[in-house]
């Protein structure tokens, strides 16, 4: 017999000083009780969080009170199909399982929202939730985990049929309700205590999902309440990339070299190309050369609709030493209540966003050269979920540049 059912064995006969069909199940019940809470407290520590999670002190089996979800839409598909078999009400690529894996699979990502939500286990307790674009449930379950009583996990595409899987696989469909639909086209039947939503795009507002967001906090919001993330912050710096300018514009002048054709001429267009469009990469730290300048700031807890429409800031940063600039770095950082912060700095651990590259002419600086100017950002007329840019930039008191980018479905 193992130790800790001789243990409580020893205890029973002790102060009871009966042994029975009883005393047995007695004894293997309170085992099996000790058995589960260790358990739980070892599946944390496996998973070695970065930071120290409370969820042990929680107990997740705690049964949800029932909610009358009459004006809920659970509407189909009940099965998961292919976005080739099926019109996708919105968020057609959402529908790929290939993106939420990519999108899982970045730790930074996942395990930030993981421990921002069960270190804040309290806020959560017998709370009722909104997960705001919930793709396969993960972040929803999460919530379950930290004790939410309800949790609204709503999606528009038809991801939701894999969602509602993997919230019966974790014996949570008493706790979390699956809501096919555009927030803004969606009802439920009471408001939320806690919205919860991973919103962010390239350059933070590539896709346009925050308004969603927005529209969920002003219709089911209860005065008080929480948003996750709650702050989103917009960078910038100064980059030098010699070996991304090395090929895609000094290569031209080097072709007469090979083939005795001279086709420098090609250089310039391939300089307008470069400086039309957004282009996502993961940068190094060492190709960063000024002190990143924090230009936009979002407080979700108040930012409108309306200010969306055109989000703007300010920049002025001191470069490091004599270096080339082939243009700017852009990254962002969201904020948790109770201060986690989640970041996509190239001084950071990459992430799937990577960073944002809007390319310049070649500009030459040196040690304590100012560069400074504006960054805009609105949605695209035309297509919402893309963007449009506009960089003012001016070197010392030299002349004033400006360059207009686009933000389209290929970053």
């Amino acid at each position: 017999m193992p130790t800790k059912v001789k243990a409580i064995e020893h205890i029973i006969i002790k102060y009871f000083n009966f042994k029975s069909v009883w005393y047995t199940c007695i004894v293997y019940y309170l085992s099996y009780q000790l058995s589960v809470t260790l358990y739980i407290k070892l599946a944390d520590i496996n998973l070695k969080p970065k930071m120290t999670s409370t969820i042990s002190d929680i107990d997740i089996k705690r049964k949800a009170s029932d909610v009358d979800l009459a004006e809920v839409s659970e509407s189909p598909p009940k099965k998961y199909q292919s976005p080739a078999d099926v019109n996708c009400r919105q968020g057609f690529s959402y529908a790929r399982l290939s993106i939420h894996r990519d999108m899982i699979g970045d730790y930074e990502r996942t395990n930030c929202y993981r421990q921002a939500i069960l270190s804040n286990y309290k806020l959560f307790y017998k709370k009722i939730v909104a997960d705001v674009g919930a793709g396969t449930g993960i972040l929803s379950v999460f919530c379950a985990q930290a004790g939410a009583k309800k949790v609204y996990a709503i999606e528009g595409s038809c991801v939701t049929a894999v969602a509602r899987e993997v919230i019966k696989v974790n014996g949570l469909e008493e706790k979390i309700v699956v809501v096919w639909g555009k927030v803004e086209e969606v009802s439920l039947p009471e408001k939320v205590d806690i919205i919860v939503s991973e919103w962010m795009g390239y350059m933070l507002l590539y896709e346009t999902m925050l308004p969603s967001v927005l529209y969920a906090r002003d219709n089911w919001l209860k005065q008080g309440g929480y948003v996750f993330p709650e702050k989103a912050s917009l960078y910038l710096a100064p980059l030098s990339d010699h070996e991304e300018y090395e090929e895609s514009v000094e290569f031209w002048h080097k072709v007469e070299k090979t083939y005795k054709v001279d086709m420098s001429v090609v250089a310039k267009t391939a300089v307008q190309e470069r400086t039309d469009r957004v282009y996502v990469k993961s940068v190094s730290p060492e190709m960063v050369v000024a002190h990143p300048w924090q230009v936009i700031e979002l407080d979700i807890n108040t930012v409108s609709i309306e200010e969306l429409q055109q989000v703007k800031g300010d920049f002025e940063c001191k470069c490091f030493g004599y270096n080339c600039i082939h243009g700017f770095v852009v990254w962002f950082t969201v904020q948790f209540p109770g201060g986690l912060v989640l970041s996509t700095s190239p001084y950071q651990n990459e992430t799937h966003w990577g960073q944002s590259i809007l390319c310049i002419p070649q500009t030459d600086v040196k040690q304590d050269t100012i560069l400074k100017g504006s960054l805009i950002i609105h949605p695209n007329q035309q297509f919402h979920r893309f963007l449009d840019i506009k960089l003012n930039y001016q070197k010392d008191e030299s002349i004033a540049h400006s360059l207009i980018f686009k933000m389209d479905d290929l970053p």
